[in-house]
């Protein structure tokens, strides 16, 4: 029974529906109103777990006075929300059919009706009413909104593109953000077509639309990157970098891979150190404990890791690495003694997520250009940086082992 309660607010919206147009009637008359039998009817289905005759009841009552139309409205409404779309489609439709309803009331049921439809799957239907509905000027910025999610369940990137810039147009919110992923989209078709010209090209206007865009500048930089441009690649992602520093994890390691062929092994450790000393992020940290391997400066990549953990800041990785470190440095038993300070690390370990929806909380292992769970674009980022940054204290470590050494 429990499962119907939420009708029950039906029941209360007709009979206020009701009591305003029986008041208006008899403003003159003193005598107070009396609920109307069927509303009385349909309440009793509703407690009684019977909603289909329920609704018959309440869809019967728009013959009987039109003044209840905005609580066939909300019941419709409050059936798509719940899941029951049919239900909401059939209540929307029988108020469409009725030729009494005023111009406004039967707008109004449209738009209903549209919803139904969107949320039904049923998309083709819903555009068409959506279509005739967006030169309603009340109604344009809403159904501009609906139509952005029908075609990107549609996945027409085109038609969003029309549409976010229209929506931009009557509603004077800027959507450049949202333009630009729809571009990335394009592009990323493009290159599964192979295709990388159009998909530079689709890159580029995503760019022009949003030039903060971290997805625009690494996809002009994977494109450069194809065709063996490595200083073009470079200078997008650094470009991404500085304008999006928070994706510092996202965007380094396609950096590391490009300069890896033409870089300066010495320029790219001060190119990280100076990037981990701003963001922080741990993947940062383990490609410069990673480089200062490579040079063999392995008092400082330990450091660095030492600080880390002992604020209780590591991680599976960060731990892997510093056993490696130190069976380097002192040899296998020096890495058995180092099993202990691990195992407390352990217990206050960082999880493992990898990146996070800022609106929803949703968690990934790999970045999601739109949430999956509410479906908003950009507000997936890497995962919090690490709490504290230990560079500056990893550089006095190392000098002090200097001195005792």
């Amino acid at each position: 029974m429990f499962e119907y309660i939420w009708l029950l607010l039906l029941p209360l919206a007709a009979a206020s529906g009701w009591y305003a147009a029986t008041h208006r009637r008899r403003r003159h008359d003193s005598c107070p109103p009396v609920l109307n039998d069927q509303y009385v009817e349909g309440l009793n289905f509703l407690l009684n777990e019977q909603p289909d005759k329920a609704l018959e009841v309440f869809i019967g009552l728009v013959e009987v006075d039109r003044d209840t139309v905005e609580t066939h409205l909300i019941l419709g409404s409050l059936f798509r929300r719940r899941g029951e779309v049919e239900r909401a489609i059939r209540v929307h439709q029988n108020l469409i059919a009725r030729p009494s309803l005023e111009h406004k009331q039967r707008v109004s049921a449209l738009l209903e009706l549209g919803k139904d439809y969107l949320s039904a799957g049923l998309l083709d239907r819903a555009e068409s009413i959506f279509a005739d509905l967006v030169d309603h000027p009340p109604l344009r910025v809403e159904v501009h909104r609906h139509l952005l999610r029908l075609y990107e369940q549609e996945r027409e990137w085109s038609r969003a593109i029309e549409t976010a810039t229209a929506l931009q147009q009557a509603s004077g919110e800027l959507q450049g953000g949202l333009i630009a992923h729809y571009y990335c989209e394009l592009a990323d078709l493009a290159i599964k077509r192979g295709d990388l010209n159009e998909a530079r090209k689709m890159a580029q206007q995503g760019l022009k639309s949003d030039h903060e865009s971290v997805r625009a500048l690494t996809l002009l930089g994977d494109l450069a990157s194809r065709h063996g441009n490595g200083d073009e690649a470079i200078a997008h992602y650094r470009r991404a970098l500085t304008e999006n520093p928070g994706y510092a994890s996202f965007v380094f390691q396609r950096l590391h891979d490009t300069g890896e062929r033409q870089r300066d092994l010495s320029e790219w450790t001060a190119w990280l150190r100076d990037a981990y000393r701003e963001h922080g992020t741990e993947s940062l940290l383990l490609a410069l404990v990673e480089s200062l391997v490579e040079q063999r400066e392995y008092r400082e990549a330990l450091a660095l890791l030492d600080t880390v953990i002992a604020r209780g800041d590591a991680s599976i990785a960060i731990l892997g690495h510093y056993l490696e470190l130190v069976k380097i440095i002192g040899g296998a038993e020096a890495a058995l003694s180092a099993i202990d300070q691990v195992g407390k690390a352990l217990s206050s370990m960082r999880d493992g997520r990898a990146y996070q929806c800022e609106r929803c909380g949703f968690e990934s292992t790999s970045m999601q250009w739109q949430c999956p769970a509410c479906d908003a674009w950009g507000t997936t980022s890497p995962a919090l940086p690490l709490a504290t940054h230990p560079l500056d204290e990893a550089k006095q470590t190392k000098a002090d082992s200097s001195e005792q050494t």
